[in-house]
């Protein structure tokens, strides 16, 4: 399996080379460098990474490609098991009096309308959020090779 909580896997990174024809002799000197046209496709399981960590992440990443060199991370930096410990012994009798303040004329009958895996009939509802969608196109030998993979690694895609 491409991720396993229980020893901490889970990341996964590759480069996706683009070579042209001309390029037979490429060196594998500087392999783990991207060239122009490259791709990184990194994959982070859902238990790990929120939307909130993308910029972050993407931030990072960025910064360490360009200066080649690792981001330090000081020694005073909290990590989340630190915050956890934190939060179980704080106060938190003013946020519970926020929320019920804040929730107390909730009409808990009221139905959202929450997006699906299907298209809903002609109900024409608006809906809000940020979103965005990226296409990106695949030749059926390569669709076949992705559907091939993730069948065999218990994948879905």
């Amino acid at each position: 399996d491409l991720f396993d909580l229980s020893k901490g896997r889970v990341i996964r990174c590759h480069i996706l080379r683009h070579y042209h024809q001309s390029q037979d002799n490429i060196s594998c000197e500087n392999d783990d460098l991207l060239s122009e046209n490259d791709h990184l496709l990194i994959s982070i399981h859902h238990a790990m990474f929120d939307g909130a960590s993308v910029s972050i992440f993407l931030r990072d990443l960025s910064l360490a490609y360009e200066n080649n060199d690792l981001i330090s991370v000081d020694d005073n930096s909290l990590e989340y098991i630190d915050y956890s410990v934190h939060e179980h012994i704080m106060d938190m009798s003013l946020s519970r009096e926020f929320w019920h303040s804040q929730l107390e004329r909730y009409n808990i009958e009221y139905s959202l309308t929450l997006p699906v895996d299907r298209q809903r009939s002609s109900t024409n509802q608006q809906r809000s959020g940020l979103s965005s969608i990226a296409e990106i196109s695949f030749d059926n030998e390569l669709c076949t090779s992705f559907l091939n993979y993730a069948s065999s690694h218990h994948l879905t895609l």
